[in-house]
């Protein structure tokens, strides 16, 4: 695996192609994509996440690939991606995520929820969106450490967004995302590995699940 930043030249930032491509959220969707469109065909086998640096897009990716971007456009740092994690080690963790939940709803068909939002419903009384976003938040990410391989010690949650991606066909999805900033207890070393690897929870395609971690 590879893990991989790239950083938007400051020479390219005013090329028509590149503010055109930053242009909505899609437009950013498309632009990142294109860093492994070796193929038309091509399956996804990236998580990425997309940040910002003094204004300019940074983009952070796990990959089987390496990336092959316009150089003209971006300045691209690539190393083999194989962390040395142990059981008992103590880990800081950085995550942007698409957390939902599970419901069952008409005619029993399984629907997913913006765990925010079911939060709110659930409680029924009022609360204020930043107990919401980190009492949920908190809730989905310790609920699902076990068999991801780890322990969460402690997490702030915060970030959240509902983003909608107009897509090329003209239709529209619309997704919430949270950032998580916490520490965490390894587990189990190669499963927390694979979920660096492979992602948490959905959305992985739109910039969600990719995980970061380091030393205390």
């Amino acid at each position: 695996m590879y893990l991989s930043r790239a950083i938007l030249r400051p020479d390219s930032i005013s090329r028509e192609e590149v503010f055109r491509l930053l242009k909505g959220e899609y437009g950013i969707h498309a632009m990142i994509w294109e860093l492994f469109a070796d193929s038309p065909n091509r399956f996804r086998d990236f998580l990425y996440r997309f940040e910002t640096d003094g204004g300019l897009p940074r983009i952070y990716t796990v990959s089987e690939r390496t990336p092959a971007g316009d150089t003209d456009i971006w300045n691209i740092d690539t190393k083999i991606y194989d962390p040395n994690i142990t059981e008992g080690q103590i880990l800081r963790f950085s995550l942007r995520a698409n957390p939902v939940i599970t419901r069952h709803g008409e005619n029993d068909k399984h629907q997913r929820h913006d765990v925010v939002m079911d939060y709110k419903m659930q409680k029924r009384k009022m609360v204020t969106n930043a107990e919401a976003v980190q009492e949920a938040g908190a809730a989905w990410i310790s609920s699902r450490g076990e068999r991801l391989g780890f322990s969460v010690e402690s997490v702030i949650a915060g970030g959240y967004r509902r983003r909608t991606f107009q897509k090329t066909n003209g239709s529209e999805v619309t997704i919430a995302t949270l950032d998580f900033d916490g520490v965490l207890t390894v587990s189990d070393p190669e499963i927390l590995k694979q979920s660096l690897y492979s992602g948490i929870g959905p959305a992985k395609g739109f910039g969600c699940g990719l995980m970061l971690v380091k030393p205390l």
